[in-house]
C-alpha cells in the first residue's frame, strides 16, 4: 500500500473510532512523560551525588582512611561482621602516614559520636560530636559566621573550646548569641568560640548540626576509647596526586599491620568516588 494511502486509512479510522483513537493517545502521552520524568529525576539525582551530596561529604581530592567504608553498598552479614573484626584506626598510625603524604597535602584525624548535650537555654539532648585535629577545618572548607575557628594552639593543647553549627545555636541557645556562652558535653563545660555558616543539608538531613572540639580535650573521652581514632581525612593539593597519594597511604599501613602481598587491606580508603560508585550501582538497577 502507498504511503499516503496508508495515512488516509490511518486517518479515517480516527474519524470512526474516535474515542478508542483518544484513550489509545492518551495512553501513549501518559507513558512517553512518565519515561522522561523517570529519566529526568534520574538524571538529576545524578548531577546532585556528583556535585552536592559527594562534593559535601568529602570534598574535592579528598579521601578517607577508617576502619571500614562508610558506602560499602549491599553487603553480607558475613563481610560486615569482618569488617567488624578489623583493627581500629590509631593514634600510633596518624604520624607515620601523614609522614608518606605529597608535600602540601592536608590531613585531620577525628573521632565522632553522639554526645548529650546541655545548656541552661534549652532541654538536654543527644546529638553528634566531632574531635579533631590537624586541617579539618581546611578540608572542609568551613567558615564561621560569627567568632572564630579553634586556633591551632587549642588543637594543640586540648582547650576546652568548640565550634558549633547553626541548628545547635538555635536549639541550644534560642534567640541568643551562642559566642562566649558554655555548652555542656558529657556533663564537661565547653565555650562556644565559633559558629559556622550554614551548610545547609543533604538528602533532607541537616549538615549544620554539629559541635567540633580539640581532638586532646576531654571530648575525645566522650566519642572514641583510648588510643582511637575514627579515620584519618586526607586533601591533596592537585587531582592528579590522589592516587599516588592514597598508594602511599596503603603502603604505609599494609606495612604497619604485616598483611601479605596476598592479603586484602584490612582498611578502607574512601572518598568522593566510592558515594558516586555507591550511587552508580543504585541507578543500574532503576
Amino acid at each position: 500500500m502507498p504511503f499516503l494511502d496508508a495515512i488516509r486509512l490511518a486517518l479515517a479510522q480516527i474519524r470512526v473510532q474516535k474515542l478508542k483513537s483518544f484513550f489509545t493517545l492518551l495512553g501513549v502521552t501518559i507513558g512517553v512523560m512518565f519515561l522522561i520524568a523517570v529519566v529526568s529525576i534520574v538524571e538529576g539525582m545524578s548531577n546532585y551525588m556528583e556535585h552536592d551530596f559527594a562534593g559535601k561529604l568529602f570534598g574535592i581530592n579528598t579521601f578517607e582512611l577508617r576502619r571500614q567504608p562508610d558506602f560499602g553498598g549491599d553487603v553480607s552479614e558475613e563481610e560486615w561482621r569482618a569488617w567488624q573484626r578489623r583493627p581500629r584506626i590509631r593514634d600510633t598510625d596518624i604520624q607515620p602516614v601523614v609522614n608518606a603524604l605529597p608535600a602540601g597535602t592536608l590531613w585531620a584525624a577525628y573521632g565522632t559520636d553522639n554526645v548529650k548535650m546541655e545548656s541552661p537555654y534549652s532541654k538536654p539532648r543527644t546529638l553528634s560530636a566531632e574531635a579533631v585535629d590537624g586541617d579539618y577545618f581546611k578540608i572542609r572548607n568551613m567558615e564561621v559566621a560569627t567568632g572564630r575557628l579553634l586556633s591551632p594552639q587549642e588543637m594543640a593543647i586540648g582547650a576546652p573550646v568548640i565550634v558549633i553549627g547553626k541548628e545547635i545555636a538555635d536549639k541550644f541557645f534560642p534567640n541568643l548569641d551562642a559566642l562566649g556562652k558554655t555548652l555542656r558535653l558529657g556533663g564537661i563545660p565547653y565555650t562556644v568560640v565559633g559558629v559556622a555558616k550554614s551548610q545547609g543539608s543533604v538528602f533532607g538531613i541537616s549538615l549544620d548540626r554539629f559541635v567540633i572540639g580539640p581532638l586532646h580535650s576531654s571530648l575525645r573521652r566522650q566519642v572514641n576509647p583510648h588510643g582511637i581514632v575514627d579515620g584519618i581525612k586526607i586533601k591533596t593539593a592537585d587531582p592528579a596526586d590522589m592516587v599516588a597519594a592514597q598508594e602511599a597511604v596503603r603502603a604505609v599501613m599494609r606495612s604497619r599491620r604485616g598483611l601479605r602481598p596476598s592479603q586484602p587491606d584490612n582498611f578502607a580508603l574512601e572518598s568522593s568516588e566510592s558515594a558516586l560508585s555507591f550511587w552508580g550501582a543504585i541507578k543500574s538497577k532503576l
